[in-house]
C-alpha cells in the first residue's frame, strides 16, 4: 500500500512541477520586451517584414515597435534622439553619423542592394546619359542615392557642374518627376518602381552595370544600448537570420510579403528580386573594408573633413556571433 501512495505522491509531484515549468515558459514568451525600431521600408529590409509576418521576432521574445522614415539618415537621428533602439539604414548614412557619433555601432552588415539606379523623363529629350547634360537631379543627400548619382555621372563622364542637383525627399521624387519639377532622379527600390508606375511609357531607367550603384544594408544601435540589452539584441539578431534564410528559401512567400508592405505588384518585385543578397555574410575584413571606404567618401563630402577618420574596426559591435 506504502508503495502505491509513494508512486501516486510521486506522480502528483512530477505533474506540479511540469505545469510549473509550462505556466513559467508561456509567461516568458508572453512578456516580451519592446524593441523600438526605425523602417527605411526598402525593399532591401524585406526580412524585417518577414520576420514580423512569420512571427521569428515574437519567437525570441520580442516585441518591435515600428517608427516608419524616409531613408537611412532619418533613421539614424531617430536612433541619435533616443526615439528607436535599432536603427535600419545603410552604410552611406552611417558613415557621416559616425565621423561625429563613434558611440553608434554595426551590429551586422547583412543585405547587399543592387538597386540605386536613375530614373528619367523621355520627354525631357532624356534618351542616353549624356542627354543629362543641363538637367535637373533629384537625390537625397548623405544616403545612396548621393553616392549613387555621383557614382552614375562619374561612369558616364558628365561632371556635377554640368547637371543640377536638386536635394529632396525620396517620397516626393516620383511626382516631382512626373510634374517636370526634375528631369530625372537617383534612388532605390521601391521609389524607382514608384516612378516608373507613375510615368508609364515616359519613363527611362539606367539600369546597367554604369548606372546601378550597389549599397549595403546594416543595422546599428547605441553601444550603451547595445551593452545594456546584450540578450535582447542578440535576439534580434537571431530572429533576422531565420528571417533572412526564409526570406532566400522561400521567395514567392516572401516576395507576397514584400509586395504587401511595399504597395508593389508582385510581378514586379520578381524582375528585381536578383538584384538582392539578403543572406549576406561579409568577412569581416570585408566589412572593415567597406566600412573604410564610406567612411572616407562621407568625410570627403561633408563641410568640415576630420583629419582622420575613425578606425572601423572599432566602430563594429561587440557580438559573441556563437549565440546569433
Amino acid at each position: 500500500m506504502k508503495k502505491y501512495l509513494h508512486t501516486g505522491i510521486l506522480i502528483v509531484i512530477l505533474l506540479l512541477s511540469g505545469f510549473l515549468l509550462w505556466r513559467h515558459s508561456v509567461q516568458t514568451r508572453v512578456s516580451h520586451e519592446v524593441v523600438r525600431v526605425a523602417d527605411v521600408g526598402a525593399i532591401a529590409w524585406v526580412p524585417f517584414q518577414v520576420g514580423l509576418e512569420k512571427g521569428f521576432f515574437a519567437d525570441e521574445g520580442l516585441s518591435i515597435s515600428i517608427v516608419s522614415v524616409q531613408t537611412g539618415d532619418e533613421s539614424l537621428k531617430a536612433l541619435l534622439s533616443n526615439s528607436v533602439d535599432i536603427s535600419l539604414a545603410g552604410i552611406i548614412p552611417y558613415s557621416f553619423v559616425a565621423l561625429d557619433h563613434p558611440e553608434i555601432q554595426v551590429l551586422a552588415l547583412n543585405t547587399f542592394a543592387k538597386d540605386n539606379q536613375i530614373i528619367a523623363r523621355k520627354d525631357s529629350g532624356v534618351s542616353r546619359p549624356e542627354d543629362l547634360i543641363g538637367k535637373k537631379i533629384g537625390y537625397s543627400k548623405t544616403t545612396a542615392s548621393d553616392i549613387g548619382v555621383e557614382f552614375f555621372l562619374k561612369n558616364h563622364g558628365i561632371t556635377k557642374g554640368q547637371v543640377t542637383l536638386i536635394p529632396m525627399k525620396p517620397f516626393a521624387m516620383p511626382v516631382a518627376l512626373a510634374t517636370g519639377e526634375i528631369d530625372a532622379y537617383s534612388s532605390w527600390e521601391p521609389n524607382i518602381i514608384n516612378g516608373k508606375k507613375l510615368l508609364d511609357t515616359r519613363a527611362i531607367l539606367f539600369n546597367d552595370v554604369l548606372s546601378t550603384y550597389t549599397w549595403h544594408g546594416s543595422l546599428m544601435a547605441n553601444k550603451t544600448y547595445i551593452e545594456s540589452h546584450h540578450s535582447s539584441v542578440l535576439a534580434f539578431l537571431r530572429a533576422w537570420k531565420k528571417s533572412a534564410q526564409f526570406t532566400k528559401d522561400n521567395p514567392t512567400e516572401a516576395i507576397a510579403i514584400a509586395s504587401a508592405y511595399t504597395k508593389i505588384p508582385a510581378e514586379a518585385l520578381k524582375q528585381i528580386w536578383s538584384r538582392y543578397d539578403f543572406v549576406a555574410n561579409p568577412s569581416p575584413e570585408e566589412v572593415v573594408s567597406i566600412l573604410r571606404t564610406d567612411l572616407l567618401w562621407a568625410n570627403l563630402h561633408r563641410a568640415n573633413p576630420l583629419a582622420t577618420i575613425p578606425d572601423p574596426v572599432t566602430l563594429l559591435a561587440n557580438i559573441n556571433e556563437s549565440k546569433i
